[in-house]
């Protein structure tokens, strides 16, 4: 860092006007990111398809979600959350449970609504998945694509399941901390950053170039950063699991189911590999796991779908051994 560059850093860092906006306009910015996507999910306000296009869908999305709300001995008017259809492949959420701020939405895929490979929507579904087929329809499936849409049939179980994941992430308020962890992380490094440098050089007799405190701030800025994305990485793993244990808590049924919902999905990533080329080889492994990327500990990936695979088949054993379901406890 030249001399320039570095006194007119230390300027900027140092005038509170400056730094006051600037830190309001990046805590505003992560904070609307990290919440709008619990205020409007995903697909939600595509042109009110949900509940016009869809709308024989939507009565059967809500009937599977309050069959899922039953199996969880959740009080109909404890939870409010509705169902509507979404285009993703996956189930999806939004809402804040711990405001009153009215109803959470849990979203459900059209796909599950399909009845076989060759249903229009699932071949809508495959158009939107394979990059190779644009927005055209198929007028017939190779091999790879016929994998890659019996891979995104779900019993209903696996359905259940992974409602029933959506529902548990929502009731004990996982979003709050989601959203609130990374903008309060910005406030520290705002804090480290204008007061590491006093801290460490007010007390020397030595003179203290421009340089030295630049640098110093940027380091407790990175600092900051790296501490963020490992608190967030683990605790997004930390959401994944507990939902997955919670969900297949609930009965043997819900076990299964998750052990089907994961297999397929890695299945859809086996699909995808090949269907992708040497990009998919770059996004997925051969069992069909997302890969962690070049930074491990950064990702939110994890854990990947084989040790879920993993560790909702003990459970299940665990379960069929001991002859009872490890559900609520009040016996639901």
């Amino acid at each position: 860092m030249s001399q320039g560059i570095a006194h007119k850093f230390v300027k900027i860092l140092y005038k509170r006007s400056y730094r006051r906006v600037a830190v309001g306009v990046i805590f505003t910015g992560v904070l609307m990111k990290k919440t709008l996507k619990h205020v409007l999910p995903e697909d939600f306000f595509l042109p009110f398809y949900a509940y016009d296009v869809h709308r024989p869908k939507v009565i059967e999305a809500m009937k599977i979600l309050n069959r899922c709300k039953r199996d969880m001995g959740i009080e109909p008017n404890s939870f409010k959350v509705t169902a509507f259809v979404s285009k993703t492949s996956d189930v999806c959420s939004a809402g804040f449970s711990a405001f009153d701020m009215g109803q959470s939405h849990v979203g459900i895929p059209a796909l599950y609504f399909c009845n076989g490979v060759e249903d229009e929507e699932m071949k809508h579904a495959l158009s939107r998945l394979n990059p190779r087929a644009k927005s055209e329809l198929y007028e017939s499936l190779d091999p790879n694509e016929i994998k890659l849409a019996e891979s995104l049939l779900l019993s209903t179980e696996a359905k259940k399941f992974a409602i029933a994941r959506h529902l548990y992430y929502l009731r004990t308020n996982w979003a709050l901390y989601e959203a609130i962890v990374p903008p309060v992380y910005v406030i520290l490094g705002y804090v480290l950053m204008f007061r590491l440098p006093r801290i460490l050089f007010q007390f020397g007799n030595q003179s203290v170039s421009v340089q030295k405190i630049a640098g110093v701030a940027l380091l407790a800025a990175g600092f900051a950063y790296i501490i963020c994305k490992l608190t967030t990485s683990a605790m997004m793993r930390k959401i994944s699991v507990l939902a997955d244990k919670e969900a297949a808590s609930i009965s043997p049924e819900y076990a299964r189911g998750g052990v089907e919902l994961y297999s397929k999905l890695s299945q859809t990533g086996s699909a995808l590999r090949v269907l992708f080329g040497k990009r998919g080889e770059r996004i997925y492994t051969d069992e069909g796991n997302i890969k962690d990327g070049f930074f491990p500990f950064f990702s939110t990936v994890a854990p990947n779908f084989s040790e879920r695979i993993r560790y909702l088949q003990d459970h299940l054993e665990l379960t069929s051994d001991s002859g009872c379901s490890l559900g609520y406890a009040d016996g639901r």
